[in-house]
C-alpha cells in the first residue's frame, strides 16, 4: 500500500502535496443563499452562503422543515402538525431541535437552546459553535403568526 493512501486506497495528499482532507479550504461548506424563504439567483458566487453563515442557514432551514414534507427524505424536519396538535409537548420539541441542530452538517458545539412555546407558535434560540470557528445565536420563529 502507498504511504500517501489510507486503508481504502484513497490519496491522503492533493496535487499540491497538503493534505486531501484540506483542499477545499476552511470554507468548504457551500450552499444556495436564502432570501426571504426563497432562493436567490442571478449573481453567480455571491447567491452561496459559506463556512458558519451556511451552517446558519442550514440550521435555520432544517427547524423550519416539516416532518413528511421532503419527498427525498420524509424523516427530515420536525412533526411541528403532531406536535402543535397536543399539550405538555415541550420535552418533544426539545429533544427533535436538539436532535435536528446536532445533526446538521458543520455543527461543532451546542451551547444554548431556548424555547418559548405559546399556543400554536415556537420561538427558537440557539447558539451554536460551527466547524469553521464562528459562534452564533438565532432567533427563529416557527408556526402560525
Amino acid at each position: 500500500m502507498r504511504q500517501d493512501a489510507d486503508a481504502h486506497g484513497c490519496a491522503l495528499v492533493n496535487r499540491t502535496g497538503r493534505p486531501a482532507r484540506e483542499r477545499k479550504g476552511k470554507n468548504s461548506m457551500r450552499v444556495r443563499r436564502v432570501t426571504s424563504g426563497d432562493w436567490t439567483f442571478g449573481q453567480g458566487a455571491a447567491n452561496y452562503a459559506t463556512g458558519g453563515e451556511a451552517v446558519r442557514q442550514l440550521i435555520i432551514t432544517r427547524l423550519k422543515s416539516f416532518k413528511y414534507d421532503w419527498f427525498l427524505d420524509m424523516s427530515a424536519g420536525i412533526d411541528w402538525i403532531g406536535i402543535f396538535g397536543n399539550k405538555n409537548t415541550m420535552g418533544i420539541i426539545r429533544r427533535e431541535v436538539w436532535r435536528v441542530i446536532r445533526d446538521t452538517e458543520g455543527i461543532r458545539d451546542i451551547k444554548d437552546i431556548s424555547i418559548n412555546v405559546i399556543d400554536r407558535k415556537a420561538t427558537i434560540t440557539v447558539s451554536v459553535v460551527t466547524a469553521y470557528d464562528s459562534e452564533f445565536t438565532e432567533t427563529i420563529d416557527i408556526g402560525a403568526a
